[in-house]
């Protein structure tokens, strides 16, 4: 059991360091300069992240809305 829990401990942290990984990738490849005046290249970078997380986020809310729970799934399982 605590195997169990330490994989999927190892695995979240892997998938948050990927994440924010990615994050920074992005974000350098529009030259964003940390601590500085940011270029309309850097800005327009910055927006477009969010922009993308804001349409998967909502997608994500969209699949979650049709996920129906049957009554006594808990219990088959």
């Amino acid at each position: 059991m605590s195997m169990s829990f330490l994989w999927h401990l190892q695995v979240l942290k892997f998938s948050i360091a990927i994440v924010g990984a990615m994050g920074e990738w992005m974000l350098s490849g529009y030259g964003y300069q940390p601590n500085e005046t940011q270029t309309e290249q850097a800005i327009f970078g910055i927006l477009l992240i969010f922009a993308i997380s804001l349409v998967a986020g909502i997608i994500v809310l969209l699949f979650l809305y049709q996920f129906k729970l049957v009554k006594g799934f808990k219990d088959s399982i």
